[in-house]
């Protein structure tokens, strides 16, 4: 499969791949499914990057940020 990439509002990204999918605020990694449900990282950004966190994720957990970059390496190596 072709990666695709869907532009769902200004600066949020939705990259689906073999592996799943991640959504991505401006050029970050906010959130992605591998297959098991949603995973997002915690807001350290911008109000704007809350928002496609939350339009993402809904009531999804959040990690934090090393933990959050630890799943998807592991999700996407």
């Amino acid at each position: 499969m072709i990666p695709r990439i869907q532009v769902l509002a200004p600066n949020l990204t939705a990259v689906q791949t073999v592996r799943g999918t991640i959504w991505f605020s401006y050029e970050t990694p906010i959130a992605f499914n591998a297959g098991s449900g949603i995973v997002a990282c915690a807001n350290y950004w911008s109000s704007t990057t809350g928002k496609h966190i939350n339009r993402v994720a809904g009531n999804a957990p959040r990690l934090k940020r090393e933990d959050f970059d630890k799943v998807i390496n592991e999700a996407f190596a």
